[in-house]
């Protein structure tokens, strides 16, 4: 190989890795991002369900708490 060929073969190979490196950092922030995100979510809508009346409208199963269901085996029922 010629000394031309290898420095346009190495310049080559800098630009992709070059070009490699920005994209992930691109990736890598937004992915931080969305998990700042997401985890700032979770924690609003946590603080949220520990109110009474929020907890009430979000949450469906939170109205049944408390109520027999329909298929529910009475209490002097054996199952086994």
């Amino acid at each position: 190989m010629t000394p031309r060929f290898q420095d346009r073969v190495a310049e080559e190979e800098n630009n992709y890795i070059g070009r490699f490196l920005k994209l992930s950092a691109a990736v890598e922030k937004r992915l931080l991002q969305a998990i700042v995100t997401l985890l700032a979510l979770l924690a609003i809508f946590q603080a949220l369900l520990a109110i009474d009346g929020v907890r009430e409208r979000i949450s469906p199963v939170d109205r049944l708490e408390g109520r027999p269901t329909a298929f529910a085996p009475q209490p002097d029922h054996v199952l086994y």
